[in-house]
């Protein structure tokens, strides 16, 4: 998430009131940049900066995840599938760099057939399951009315 668009916490507001405010344009930008990266030909690097926005955006919904609902449980449980594989794109960009010219030259193979199989489970998870039409619409109307138990 972009620092230019990312609201602040108001300390005057109720819990639920900041969770309004700031969750909404945090999961509207999370899905732009999701659509993005979901794109054939994506680098490595361009996967990893996406699966960074899908740990901090999981990793900032966690907080609320008692405290605000099933549906909100589900979608949150959702970001699970894009973060693991993400995460198996960018072990295999990190080993290639590791590897010696030779060793590389041997395994070169089965981790570009690893990324690409990784890379197209991504794609096809985040259209058809997590960016599936009126998903992000569902979501936004969700948080923008949620309310939050204890607060």
């Amino acid at each position: 998430m972009s620092k230019s668009k990312q609201a602040s916490w108001m300390p005057g507001e109720t819990v639920a009131a900041n969770v309004r405010a700031i969750l909404p344009a945090m999961i509207a930008e999370y899905y732009e940049a999701g659509r993005k990266a979901a794109a054939r030909g994506k680098s490595g690097e361009e996967l990893h900066r996406f699966r960074l926005k899908t740990k901090r955006i999981r990793y900032t919904l966690e907080l609320f995840r008692g405290a605000s609902g099933p549906p909100f449980g589900k979608w949150l449980d959702g970001l699970r599938p894009i973060q693991n594989a993400l995460g198996d794109i960018n072990d295999c960009v990190t080993v290639r760099g590791l590897l010696s010219a030779r060793a590389l030259k041997r395994a070169a193979g089965f981790f570009d057939k690893r990324e690409r199989k990784k890379s197209k489970e991504f794609q096809a998870y985040w259209k058809s399951e997590f960016d599936k039409p009126g998903a992000e619409a569902s979501w936004l109307q969700y948080v923008e009315k949620m309310r939050v138990k204890g607060a």
